[in-house]
């Protein structure tokens, strides 16, 4: 995968936690010779276990949660910092398992 293979507007979808599923949403709003930059946005339940602790989330646009950088690595592109990184793959639109249980 290269930078080449994005443009401005794609989704970028992938997950976090050690021993929770938090799913997390980017847009590409502009691209550099080998990074990405990217809005981040929540994610909104569309499906729950009725306690908001278990579903599935699609990015809610309505609540962006800044700028962060994104590098190629492979197959995936990493997402943060040294700290809380997150690998990314391109959004296919279909919403995303969350499990918020601890």
């Amino acid at each position: 995968m290269e930078v080449s293979d994005f443009k401005v507007g794609d989704m970028l979808a992938g997950t976090w936690g050690y021993s929770m599923t938090i799913p997390a949403f980017f847009k590409v709003k502009r691209l550099t010779a080998k990074r990405l930059v990217l809005e981040e946005y929540d994610g909104k339940m569309v499906t729950s276990d009725g306690f908001g602790q278990q579903g599935y989330e699609v990015p809610d646009f309505s609540k962006p949660r800044g700028q962060k950088m994104g590098r190629i690595y492979g197959d995936y592109v990493v997402v943060g910092s040294k700290y809380d990184k997150v690998l990314t793959t391109k959004w296919d639109g279909q919403p995303v398992w969350a499990d918020y249980m601890d």
